[in-house]
């Protein structure tokens, strides 16, 4: 007989069939109904919201993150962003500006879920607002500490 201890009880596992397709999530502030993604969105010039329509609704589809189109060199930003997980997608307007949305997985507890914290701009290294890198991952604490929350985002599908 062996002395090596054993399993004595195993719960059985269950394995549900991941989501078809991705979810995106804008965060809500605390206090508050707005979406400062959609008030992002809404302020773009029509290719480039075009452009966001499209990113997303293309990586609604994928397998996994990795193969999202539009993500930095970098899955995850370097820097502090990085420890808090941050991820980029990047997309150019008709004038060439390249635009930024940055956002984290979030509900950690989901699969393909994905949460927009801000949209950006972005210049050699300048970021326009300057504190976006910040902004996210204040915002991505306050989720972590429940004060603020999420609103799935309907992507278009109908262009």
């Amino acid at each position: 007989m062996s002395s090596k201890k054993s399993l004595t009880y195993s719960k059985k596992v269950i394995k549900f069939p991941s989501p078809e397709f991705w979810t995106f999530w804008d965060f809500i502030a605390p206090g508050s109904d707005a979406s400062p993604i959609e008030d992002w969105r809404k302020g773009l010039g029509e290719e480039a919201e075009k452009a966001f329509n499209v990113i997303l609704k293309t990586n609604r589809t994928s397998p996994t993150p990795l193969q999202w189109v539009g993500r930095g060199r970098h899955f995850f930003l370097e820097g502090k962003s990085k420890g808090a997980r941050v991820w980029e997608l990047c997309f150019n307007d008709s004038d060439n500006v390249q635009h930024r949305i940055l956002g984290i997985f979030w509900p950690r507890h989901q699969e393909k879920q994905a949460t927009l914290l801000i949209g950006c701009t972005h210049k050699q290294q300048i970021y326009d607002p300057p504190d976006c890198l910040g902004t996210a991952i204040r915002r991505r604490q306050l989720l972590e500490d429940g004060k603020a929350k999420i609103r799935e985002r309907k992507i278009r599908t109908d262009f």
